[in-house]
């Protein structure tokens, strides 16, 4: 199955990543899914050394199809999944949907609720050669605040033909944890010679969540040796 929608690429502090999503037929009888992978390779590098950090299937449930996804990732390493849903049954129409994950999720799974961002309201019908439907499907990240995601895409309304295919432009964050501290850079203060020597460094950490935190412990370790803990 070809990707049908570009592959999003972020440069993190200490990695680069680069997403894909595309449909799949998940039971062998055209129930489409939504398989989704991430590429990793190292900062600083431009060669096309990309290795694959994690990769997933979402299709729950037994009726629903998944198609046209698209997929993208904010600053803090948040994925989020937006993608067209129908099905044979009753009152299932063309619709839009989205899941998402957090980094510090278990691989390989979208761990966020399935949410419908709008739900459509009618069949679409493929008569008089009428079948496009979602080349328009785009997910992008604001460049300026890094966390709000963009999409764009289409469902169904009205009637069943064309004129009743809509489309709805969305933007959408992920909720914050309400404490979420992060490290968002390490840094050499002052470098001491070899043995014994001490060495400063300075650390920034940010906080990521909703609720302020006053207090909280630190701890870092030096290789397999000393731990501290501030």
């Amino acid at each position: 199955f070809p990707v049908t929608i570009e592959a999003p690429m972020r440069v993190l502090s200490d990695h680069q990543t680069l997403l894909a999503a595309f449909s799949t037929d998940v039971d062998g009888s055209d129930r489409a899914g939504v398989r989704w992978v991430e590429l990793r390779r190292s900062s600083g590098v431009t060669t096309a050394t990309w290795t694959k950090y994690q990769e997933g299937t979402y299709a729950p449930g037994t009726g629903t199809s998944r198609w046209m996804p698209a997929i993208n990732m904010d600053k803090y390493g948040n994925i989020l999944l937006v993608y067209s849903t129908s099905s044979t049954n009753a009152g299932d129409y063309p619709s839009l949907k989205m899941t998402g994950r957090k980094p510090c999720d278990p691989l390989g799974q979208m761990t966020m609720t399935e949410t419908t961002v709008v739900a459509g309201t009618t069949s679409k019908l493929g008569g008089s050669g009428d079948t496009r439907w979602g080349d328009y499907h785009q997910l992008s990240i604001d460049d300026f605040d890094g966390v709000t995601f963009y999409h764009f895409g289409l469902y169904q309304t009205g009637s069943s033909n064309a004129n009743g295919t809509r489309s709805r432009s969305s933007a959408i964050r992920f909720d914050p944890s309400a404490k979420d501290a992060a490290i968002v850079n390490v840094f050499p203060v002052s470098s001491g010679a070899a043995c014994g020597s001490s060495t400063q460094i300075g650390v920034i950490i940010e906080n990521q969540g909703s609720s302020p935190i006053t207090s909280g412990t630190f701890t870092w370790q030096v290789g397999t040796g000393y731990r501290d803990w501030e």
